[in-house]
């Protein structure tokens, strides 16, 4: 069986949401500190790269934070509950730039896996099963699932075992760069 991988498409949208979510972290010590998973020292690193610096590490062939893929409690918990979560009932976080950012991946990711489970495997790191959770649902079904929540997005350095080999070795190397 053969997979296709990523398209030109799907690689801008993740250097977007990348560059997003550094700006975001190079920008907002509350942001940095709702992020799980980002070590201070860590945030401390990315508070201080220059522009230069920032988009080269955007441009990381996977989302430098992920959404918890790989926390199958959180998930089961979400999920389950998802009959008694109402899109509309959920407070408005129009001003909070991380909910967007969060609402904005999720969505990319969300299509990815309807469209290409591999792609989104590859690109965010997420299991299978988990991809295929998240196609059952529509995306406003999955952002009242989430609650638009900013604690759903995780630096990647907490998931970062969990992506396949390659990633991890890419990782390990924009890392040094930082």
């Amino acid at each position: 069986m053969e997979f296709a991988g990523p398209d030109a498409a799907d690689f801008a949208n993740v250097r977007a949401l990348n560059g997003a979510f550094l700006e975001l972290a190079r920008r907002h010590r509350l942001t940095r500190a709702s992020l799980n998973g980002l070590e201070e020292k860590l945030a401390g690193r990315l508070q201080g790269l220059t522009e230069n610096q920032a988009s080269r590490l955007a441009a990381a062939p996977f989302l430098l934070f992920s959404f918890r893929e790989r926390d199958a409690r959180l998930w089961e918990q979400l999920l389950q509950a998802a009959g008694s979560r109402d899109l509309f009932t959920i407070a408005s976080a129009a001003g909070d730039e991380l909910a967007r950012l969060t609402a904005a991946g999720l969505g990319f990711v969300w299509q990815l896996a309807q469209r290409n489970p591999y792609a989104a495997r590859v690109l965010a790191g997420a299991s299978l099963h988990w991809c295929e959770q998240i196609a059952e649902r529509t995306f406003l079904q999955l952002l009242a699932i989430t609650g638009h929540s900013a604690s759903m997005a995780s630096s990647s350095t907490q998931d970062r075992s969990a992506r396949p080999a390659c990633c991890r070795r890419i990782y390990r190397r924009v890392k040094v760069h930082i």
